[in-house]
């Protein structure tokens, strides 16, 4: 009897080595699974959003260009408005210039007809 017992606890002991080894295989196959699937990541979104960005960027630069055109278009013209207001105020200084010594012509001639008429002997 004792010999049956030594031999079922030696069948025992390896049924569980036995099993053991084989669980450890199976986990060694899982943690594999699990590294290849972590190895292979899927990029065609990012690629898609990589090109979505390029698009972007271009938009973007297009639109800086053509406010960069906009503003030294925008600058010419105050540039020319502030040449021509300018010229318009050196124009109207010389004018107010000739009125005033027109006015001033104007006194003395009204001065002397003033003079003139108030002497009777002048007519």
């Amino acid at each position: 009897m004792d010999k049956i017992k030594n031999q079922l606890a030696s069948i025992v002991t390896l049924i569980g080595l036995i099993g053991a080894i084989g669980a450890g295989f199976v986990k060694y196959g899982e943690i594999n699974e699990k590294i290849n699937s972590m190895s292979v990541v899927d990029t065609s979104g990012l690629e898609k959003q990589q090109v979505i960005n390029v698009e972007k960027i271009k938009s973007f630069e297009q639109n800086i260009n053509t406010n960069s055109f906009s503003i030294n278009d925008n600058r010419n013209a105050v540039d020319e408005l502030q040449n021509t207001t300018n010229n318009l105020n050196s124009k109207l200084e010389k004018e107010i210039k000739i009125l005033q010594k027109e006015i001033e012509l104007l006194k003395v001639q009204i001065e002397e007809i003033k003079i003139s008429s108030s002497n009777p002997l002048a007519n």
